[in-house]
């Protein structure tokens, strides 16, 4: 089940609930609990005899101030009776600060809540925590330490929980504006106590979110653990654009790496998103763009389509090349993205020309990429491209696509690099699976079961799909369309 809040028709008064079997597809309940103090965001968690919620409200009926948590519990999750409220313990937060949704997890006898809080400047911590023997009457504690490092202090996140993984304890929390991210971004900070002291994982800091895109503030919103079938998973919703347009995204596995760090991983569960297969043949595949020839010595391009996929590479020649040399792929299929797609299959990619590993030597002087492409009106689209080639200062872009007087244009409008916990561009020579999950104007890409990132059309899609290569060589098999069965 999923508990969130409808359009602001009702002054969020509200909470909503939405079931499923499966945590693929989704069925509205409808309005579950009312409260005239406000419904911000939600946590539910079970103690012995009932299913609890909290969330945040507010203290004064001008709601400048969001600093007061509401506790309710249930037998059915439908009929949901007052229990009390909390607010900022002013020894160690202040008092006019945030206190919201808090997440909750149980060791032991004693349950252990995460609440968004904002203590005081001489603590340097950004959320709260309190614990329970009920789960229904806490007690407050100073706020957890954050042995910071040379990551930049901040004094409020807005929390998505914390969670016992292999022995450790990963807080998620987020915000707009931090670690040199200027969209919403969500960081990992990781503890061997559920009191603390808590360290930023510096390698992976960023779980997900946005680097720079002027006039908005979120593309992903706050991220939050949950569970399926045993499972632990993160949820996620997507800022769509435009009033109201805040949508579920598919759940994704929370998956901790061998070195420990916090990663998004695709859960398999959402295979049953898979509706009816589009089938395609070596017809699908076209070439819609390359990059005129710039020299008449360079070896022509190479676009050989098969009946799963294709072998594309640049022109170019095995001396060094200074200029970019671009090439669009698309499929030759109609999409109706009010149903949305799901595209898979596998690639191995190299620089051309390719890089001399014998003796470690590059005649490839610009940056070699290879990402899929989802179109839009007027001769342009939105990439999620990677950089091929050794791991180092290696990574991934969002690119806004143009093609105007036969010249490929890709703007970097999002960099995935050091710090981010997504997927930072591929090796080459080695194959690859991907998984491009894309409906209405919104699409995540994965690459080896891995996050690489969620984005929206800034134009306006047109229901193309395809590939984009730069400076690269790359072969693309096993390729499957389907429809999503939503």
């Amino acid at each position: 089940f999923s508990m969130y809040k409808e359009k602001h028709t009702d002054l969020d008064n509200h909470m909503y609930m939405a079931v499923s079997e499966d945590g693929v597809h989704w069925e509205d309940v409808g309005a579950v609990l009312e409260d005239t103090n406000g419904v911000c965001k939600m946590f539910v968690y079970e103690t012995d005899e009932y299913v609890m919620v909290n969330f945040g409200s507010f203290s004064e009926e001008s709601r400048a101030n969001n600093d007061t948590l509401r506790f309710y519990r249930s037998k059915d999750l439908k009929e949901w009776e007052y229990v009390g409220k909390a607010t900022p313990d002013t020894r160690w937060y202040k008092g006019e600060g945030r206190y919201d949704h808090m997440y909750v997890i149980k060791e032991g006898d004693t349950y252990y809540g995460y609440p968004v809080a904002t203590p005081k400047p001489e603590y340097k911590s950004c959320f709260g925590i309190l614990t329970s023997k009920d789960g229904v009457n806490w007690t407050s504690h100073k706020p957890p330490v954050i042995e910071w490092g040379d990551i930049p202090p901040i004094n409020c996140l807005e929390g998505g929980g914390v969670e016992k993984i292999n022995g450790k304890y990963y807080y998620i929390g987020g915000f707009v504006g931090y670690a040199g991210n200027y969209g919403y971004g969500l960081y990992t900070f990781i503890g061997d106590s559920p009191m603390g002291p808590f360290k930023p994982d510096k390698e992976a800091f960023r779980l997900c979110g946005f680097e720079r895109l002027e006039g908005r503030v979120f593309v992903q919103n706050l991220a939050c653990f949950a569970r399926g079938d045993g499972q632990l998973l993160i949820s996620n919703a997507v800022d769509a654009g435009g009033p109201y347009e805040i949508w579920l995204l598919p759940l994704r596995k929370a998956h901790v790496d061998e070195d420990g760090h916090l990663r998004l991983a695709y859960w398999e569960q959402n295979d049953l998103l898979k509706g009816i297969e589009i089938k395609l043949d070596s017809d699908a595949f076209n070439l819609s763009f390359n990059t005129t020839k710039l020299y008449p010595s360079w070896r022509d391009k190479i676009f050989v389509p098969s009946n799963d996929g294709f072998h594309a590479c640049v022109e170019g020649s095995d001396d060094p090349v200074v200029n970019d040399r671009k090439m669009l792929v698309t499929i030759d299929r109609k999409l109706d993205l009010e149903k949305g797609f799901i595209l898979e299959g596998k690639f191995a990619a190299n620089s051309y020309p390719h890089y001399d590993e014998v003796n470690n030597k590059t005649q490839c002087w610009r940056p070699a990429t290879f990402g899929v492409f989802m179109g839009e009106e007027d001769d342009k689209g939105m990439g999620i491209e990677l950089e091929i080639g050794h791991p180092y200062k290696r990574k991934s872009y969002v690119t806004n696509v143009s093609i105007s007087n036969n010249i490929m244009k890709n703007e970097i409008i999002d960099t995935i690099d050091e710090g981010c916990a997504n997927v930072k561009g591929v090796d080459a020579n080695t194959t690859h699976t991907f998984k491009l999950l894309y409906r209405r104007n919104v699409y995540e890409l994965y690459v080896n079961d891995l996050h690489v990132q969620t984005f929206v059309h800034l134009g306006k899609p047109n229901g193309t799909m395809g590939f984009i290569l730069q400076n690269s060589d790359v072969t693309v098999s096993d390729i499957k369309l389907y429809e999503m069965s939503l």
